[in-house]
């Protein structure tokens, strides 16, 4: 018999999951934003994957389904115009899941330190958990 969370697992690498959509939507919905409006995008990165996936899915940066790769080639650093995972997401941390919500909070406040992003950070993406498990958060600085 094989573990369910592996075949899960391997499921959701091979096929894009459609609760990423459906999460993005949400997310965009509840917060009165679009995937344009957000500077900070810090996914939910456990399994390498992930990433792309949510990033084509959310559509942040302009990022489409497909596009991850090409994103990947420009320049994503902390200080670069398209900063990502600036939290170092769950790979870079140690999946210590709280990284991403204190490194949006951080890249907002300006108080990030070495991390610190070069954009104008007013609102942040976060996830500690896949889409379907409702760990999503969008930050901002303004509460309008």
């Amino acid at each position: 018999m094989r573990c369910p969370t592996c075949r899960s697992v391997a499921d959701f690498i091979l096929k894009r999951p459609p609760q990423d959509d459906r999460a993005a939507r949400r997310m965009y919905e509840g917060a009165g934003l679009g995937s344009k409006d957000v500077n900070i995008f810090n996914p939910y990165d456990s399994y390498a994957p992930m990433a792309q996936l949510f990033l084509e899915g959310f559509q942040c940066h302009g990022v489409r389904v497909g596009d991850a790769f090409a994103f990947y080639a420009g320049d994503i650093r902390f200080g670069g115009t398209h900063p990502f995972c600036s939290s170092r997401g769950g790979l870079g941390t140690g999946h210590c899941r709280t990284a991403v919500y204190t490194d949006s909070i951080e890249q907002l406040r300006g108080t990030a330190g070495a991390r610190k992003v070069k954009v104008r950070a007013r609102s942040a993406l976060a996830a500690s958990t896949t889409p379907s498990s409702g760990g999503w958060i969008m930050f901002g600085k303004s509460p309008s």
